[in-house]
């Protein structure tokens, strides 16, 4: 306020000695944050009072432009619906990274909702997901560094449906032997260079089924911080590109993409990765994952089921490795070449649009599907809360404490805690 102030005193003062030098008698008008200032004989003892009006009138702007675009008019709370709907519909998202794996860090994103004016509801009442980009950074404490932009796009009313992103890696993990080595952790580096596209396309209009492909490509220098075992068969620390086409079929029933109320989506992958794809390993690829929402169970209360089904074999280097994904255990802790979760969430609405999560889940590991499929089960669980930040688009953010079999961890959870 007070940077406004000199700035609308020394831009006044300007103006007043440019008329005491004319021989005209001029008579000049300004218009500023749209009010119109009539000079004609201005006495510098009255610049501080006009500089002081502009200034008010100008915060008066822009407490309106906060309420017309950050203010919902229906229950007066902050919503970003209208903003993410404009033509500068751009979030500077701050990046909290609070996975155990990498350690407590932070970064940048600018996320920008693309405007679009047919986005409305399918036949059936569901909300077509918007156009996204980002573009951002980050670092955490152990030294892991990422940078990375992405696009998610949706066209011709969710006919054809695009993903890609492309970034620079540079992160420190802990490999735990993930059935190639005994039980044990060893410090490693991965650094390289990462491209993913998916395109996938609705069979039927009216029916959300589509089918597509993806591609990935990871240009990876592994390097161990901790001695190897000494069995160059392992090929654990090498340079190794990373390559794989899978095919998709995708069912998506969801009321919105971020944060689901009701509806289910399903999605089967079955892919190769292999040498002739740029890569330097060659093994296959076989991936479900179902998430099923519903809110007609209990008033007030959003119940969700999830089922992650990962398989790989072959040649598959250690990093690729199938790893249980649940809220309490670090990323890695738990690998092997087939994967097995289980989740359900509780969502309860307290209070205008804040609300509390419940979760708890369950996750195994095997070689391959035998009778050590469901042996060592792994735990893990929780609570949160959060706030509906944008109506329109179904968009919610919380904080979610979580334990699993070994240690506490929290996350910052924008949208679903089930990211895809």
């Amino acid at each position: 306020m007070f940077w406004i102030y000199e700035q609308t005193v020394e831009a006044l003062d300007c103006l007043l000695a440019a008329i005491d030098s004319s021989e005209v008698n001029l008579k000049s008008f300004c218009l500023l944050d749209g009010y119109f200032i009539e000079i004609t004989s201005l006495k510098r003892k009255w610049l501080g009072c006009l500089a002081l009006i502009v200034c008010f009138c100008s915060e008066l702007n822009s407490q309106s432009y906060f309420r017309r675009n950050f203010i919902n008019s229906t229950d007066n709370a902050v919503d970003l619906s209208k903003y993410l709907a404009s033509k500068t519909g751009i979030i500077p998202l701050p990046i909290i990274i609070t996975e155990p794996a990498v350690g407590f860090g932070g970064g940048l994103a600018a996320v920008y909702f693309h405007r679009d004016k047919n986005r409305t509801m399918d036949s059936d009442g569901y909300g077509l997901p918007p156009s996204m980009s980002a573009l951002g950074g980050a670092i955490t404490s152990n030294g892991s560094k990422v940078a990375m932009a992405a696009h998610q796009g949706s066209y011709g009313k969710d006919r054809f449906r695009y993903t890609g992103a492309i970034g620079l890696v540079d992160v420190n993990l802990a490999f735990y032997g993930g059935g190639v080595l005994p039980d044990g952790k060893l410090r490693f580096n991965m650094n390289g260079f990462l491209l993913f596209q998916e395109f996938s396309f609705r069979v039927k209009k009216v029916l959300p089924i589509f089918l597509g492909f993806n591609y990935l490509y990871f240009n990876n220098s592994v390097k161990f911080q901790d001695d190897l075992p000494d069995d160059p068969a392992l090929r654990l620390e090498e340079e190794v590109n990373t390559a794989g086409l899978n095919l998709l079929s995708m069912w998506d029933r969801r009321d919105n993409i971020f944060t689901p109320n009701r509806g289910f989506f399903l999605a089967l992958e079955l892919g190769k990765y292999a040498t002739w794809l740029g890569g330097d390993r060659n093994y296959s690829n076989l991936g479900f994952r179902g998430y099923v929402f519903t809110d007609k169970w209990l008033k007030k209360t959003v119940f969700g089921f999830r089922t992650n089904v990962l398989y790989k074999w072959g040649d598959v280097p250690f990093y690729e490795l199938p790893a249980i994904d649940l809220r309490g255990i670090p990323a890695l802790r738990y690998q092997d070449n087939l994967v097995n979760v289980l989740e359900t969430e509780a969502r309860h609405a307290v209070w205008r649009r804040w609300g509390l999560v419940g979760f708890v889940g369950v996750g195994s590991t095997a070689s391959g599907y035998n009778s050590e499929v469901f042996k060592d089960l792994k735990p893990a669980g929780g609570l949160g809360f959060r706030y509906l930040l944008a109506k329109q688009y179904g968009l919610h953010l919380g904080i979610d404490v979580a334990r699993g079999p070994e240690q506490f961890a929290w996350y910052l959870t924008f949208g679903s805690a089930w990211f895809r």
